[in-house]
């Protein structure tokens, strides 16, 4: 399917036949389209210019059957994998009386066309280092349900324990000065993963953790590649540390280092879990490993 912007309209085509058709606010233009498994419903990332935002925009989500209120920044809206759902987050900034510039911001979770709960947070909550857009919001692809990332919450508890956490099930996790990789899980639902940084007091010290379920990973100067087996029994992901002046990365499953060189490919389990197949690069050159011996995996 694609879509044309026609003057205020949406409109959403099926090779050439227009099969919905919606309009959206003066001003705004689509800046971002997508679309359930199923293509029955979608969503419009909508902005229009505004010099008062310090993101340089103000953003709504259009969707087949609602319009969200304005916001400041918004994280990329995700559908759940039977499209019956939809989740993402606003942050509308508060502006001081006095300074007259943005001081805080309220971040609005938003599920299925409504406002589901409120956090005060920093004005850089979503708009940082992040891909504009970032998916902020996870379902689990069982029963639906609903994760999301808080970054940058304000008082005196996350001033001394960091300022981000995530919310599955009702329940915070640990927290963290900022989380900084989206969160996903495993294919079955059993469990998931996600990644975020700690405040770093001494330079030497690590500074990204991973969280795969009730656990949290081995903490490293850099992180990457996680990923979880189907079964959801099994995380890997590549840690980065110097040693001696170099950079060395670590293969990390389950918490346990089992493999140190130069650089390593994307991390892919087997349907079974039973093994991992990834690239690696030394001084030798450049070895694909479809690697069962560093074991025992579920």
């Amino acid at each position: 399917r694609t879509f044309q912007q026609n003057g205020q309209k949406i409109q959403i085509k099926d090779k050439e036949k227009v099969v919905y058709e919606k309009s959206i606010p003066d001003g705004y233009k689509v800046e971002l389209l997508g679309f359930s498994q199923d293509l029955k419903k979608f969503f419009a990332v909508i902005r229009r210019p505004e010099e008062q935002s310090l993101s340089g925009y103000i953003y709504r989500i259009a969707t087949n059957n609602w319009l969200s209120t304005e916001y400041n920044s918004v994280s990329k809206p995700v559908f759940s994998d039977d499209g019956k759902h939809l989740g993402f987050t606003g942050q509308t900034d508060q502006t001081s009386i006095i300074a007259g510039v943005p001081t805080t911001s309220t971040l609005d979770i938003f599920l299925d066309g409504e406002v589901i709960k409120k956090y005060d947070v920093g004005i850089r909550s979503i708009y940082s280092d992040l891909e504009e857009y970032a998916p902020s919001v996870a379902f689990n692809p069982k029963s639906n349900n609903f994760a999301y990332i808080v970054n940058g919450v304000q008082g005196d508890y996350f001033r001394q324990k960091g300022h981000s956490f995530i919310v599955y099930e009702g329940q915070k996790g640990p927290p963290f000065e900022k989380i900084e990789y989206p969160i996903q899980f495993s294919e079955d639902g059993s469990n998931f993963a996600y990644a975020g940084s700690f405040e770093r007091r001494d330079l030497e010290k690590p500074s990204y953790g991973v969280f795969c379920g009730k656990e949290l990973q081995p903490s490293y100067e850099g992180v990457s590649s996680i990923v979880l087996s189907k079964n959801g029994k099994n995380c890997g992901f590549i840690g980065s540390h110097s040693s001696n002046g170099f950079y060395i990365q670590d293969l990390v499953i389950n918490r346990k280092p089992i493999r140190s060189e130069q650089t390593f490919s994307n991390l892919i389990f087997s349907d079974d879990g039973k093994s991992i197949a990834y690239i690696y690069h030394n001084d030798r050159g450049f070895v694909q490993v479809n690697d069962k011996s560093f074991g025992p995996f579920s």
